[in-house]
């Protein structure tokens, strides 16, 4: 069989899908895999066929705010889905695969009349979520006063494609919620928030998470000796030279061994000087690292988080987005971290650092989350789910 996997443009969303392809096409299945041109690299690299979109305007698609990232997503699904059903025409798929965020997935699927399957990379997303772990109904409040100059265009938008594509009435926030016939999330049951409202529509199966990973010139050889603090803010916000300057200070002349990734927009030559208990890279090897780390200050990505939690490492959270914020009061909900304030960052850091390696508590917490998502199924339970989709829904039509 053959299958169309349409994901946004974001490596969070890229990154947990990539083992996953790689499994599907050992079933002998065949995937094409579309995303802009800078991911070809990555997913050619697992053995997948990459098909580009063509290029167009993106901005907004990685807003934090609802309102102008479906603004921008409504925008990318207009100017996609002619190219996209022209795709569809030549290649003659048996299924889709689309991201959650992939409006144009969800959308190309009915047209077609394509089976499909959702991929979600977060927590499964509903209501529910937001009153759990937001300041609901505030928040959306909020959202849309400061979303407000977008809200026309998406809503032109969404009543011209709904003529043209015959769709059904959907509420706003449904635009971001784009499930399939099939909805894989990569976190565990217990880790996603209020579960029961979601376990007949999803299959939670955990994170695809590596074995093991090149270490390249790191000198993992330095950690054991003393408690092991990683610090990392992810890819994309992490020019934050303040906060690593913070963390110098307050750890420069503790007892414990502190690894600074400053990602590949900050030099180390561009922070205050460095004590002898750093280690700073402008990248580490995530993994290997974790497996000798005995706290991870994290900006609360879903994948660091998963990361983290898969090696039973308790999470210092300290959002960068909204929905970093959403994931680090889960993590703190568990008990398996803290969520750092941005009023804290100066002077909490050391504190609630020592807070969380002082309580056993946080380890124990964390080391449950370990066994949950190793419990999950991960991968062998997504080609299950994945073999009962295609029995249900192409063979037996």
């Amino acid at each position: 069989m053959k299958a169309f996997f349409l994901n946004i443009p974001a490596h969070g969303h890229v990154n947990p899908t990539l083992p996953l392809s790689r499994e599907i096409l050992k079933t002998g299945d065949v995937i094409l895999y579309y995303n802009f041109s800078e991911f070809r690299s990555k997913i050619e690299s697992f053995g997948i066929e990459f098909r580009p979109y063509p290029e167009l305007d993106r901005s907004g698609i990685e807003s934090e705010n609802p309102i102008e990232l479906i603004s921008a997503i409504y925008r990318v699904t207009e100017e996609l889905l002619p190219f996209l059903l022209k795709e569809v025409e030549r290649e003659k798929p048996d299924y889709l695969i689309h991201d959650s965020l992939s409006l144009w997935g969800w959308i190309l699927a009915r047209i077609t009349n394509l089976p499909s399957i959702c991929s979600t990379t977060s927590f499964a997303i509903g209501y529910p979520v937001f009153e759990a772990l937001t300041d609901f109904p505030f928040s959306v409040f909020r959202n849309f006063w400061q979303g407000r100059k977008k809200l026309l265009d998406l809503l032109l938008r969404r009543r011209r494609m709904r003529k043209v594509y015959n769709l059904p009435k959907r509420a706003i926030v449904d635009h971001i919620i784009n499930t399939g016939d099939l909805n894989l999330v990569y976190t565990s049951k217990e880790f996603q928030p209020v579960y029961e409202v979601f376990e007949d529509q999803y299959e939670f199966i955990g994170p695809s998470v590596p074995v093991s990973q090149d270490s390249g010139d790191f000198p993992l050889d330095r950690l054991g000796s003393s408690k092991t603090i990683y610090i990392s803010l992810g890819t994309l916000r992490n020019q934050r030279i303040d906060f690593y300057n913070s963390c110098i200070q307050e750890f420069q002349n503790s007892p414990y061994t502190i690894i600074l990734s400053i990602g590949r927009n900050t030099q180390p030559e561009d922070l205050i000087a460095v004590p002898d208990n750093f280690i700073i890279k402008q990248s580490v090897p995530q993994i290997e690292v974790l497996k000798k780390t005995d706290l991870f200050i994290s900006h609360g990505g879903m994948n660091s988080v998963m990361e983290s939690l898969y090696y039973g490492v308790p999470l210092l959270v300290y959002p960068q987005t909204d929905e970093q914020a959403m994931v680090g009061r889960q993590v703190e909900r568990l008990g398996a971290g803290l969520v750092l304030q941005e009023k804290e960052s100066k002077k909490g850091i050391r504190i609630q650092s020592e807070k969380i390696l002082g309580d056993p508590i946080y380890l124990k917490n964390a080391k449950d989350q370990e066994t949950y998502l190793r419990g999950a199924g991960g991968l062998e339970k997504a080609i299950e789910k994945l073999e009962e989709f295609k029995k249900n829904k192409i063979l037996s039509l």
